[in-house]
């Protein structure tokens, strides 16, 4: 069993990132990532504002988990025409069906 640094959370030895709280469990991972974040350009300030803004809002609009987030698109409306055209469709083909029954 492999404790996560970060959370403490204990983890199965064949897990590579931590299922309490998502953070690399392996030591070469985590020090890629440390350099990753040192070579970042001066633009982190603002996506922490980001974060403490998002910290601000409703607890029902934020997610447990900060690793995905969920955004909503408007749907594009879609045209009516083809529901007409096959509404039409059926009835003509029940008009058939009836007047070829007679």
């Amino acid at each position: 069993m492999a404790r996560c640094p970060d959370c403490g959370h204990m983890n199965d030895d064949s897990r590579k990132f931590c299922t309490a709280c998502g953070s690399p469990l392996d030591p070469d991972v985590r020090l890629i990532q440390s350099i990753e974040k040192s070579k970042r350009p001066a633009a982190e300030p603002v996506k922490k504002q980001e974060e403490e803004e998002k910290k601000k809002k409703p607890i029902a609009l934020q997610n447990d988990d900060d690793d995905y987030e969920f955004t909503r698109h408007e749907e594009e409306k879609s045209s009516a025409v083809p529901w007409v055209i096959a509404g039409l469709v059926a009835i003509a083909v029940i008009v058939a069906c009836v007047l070829l029954l007679k």
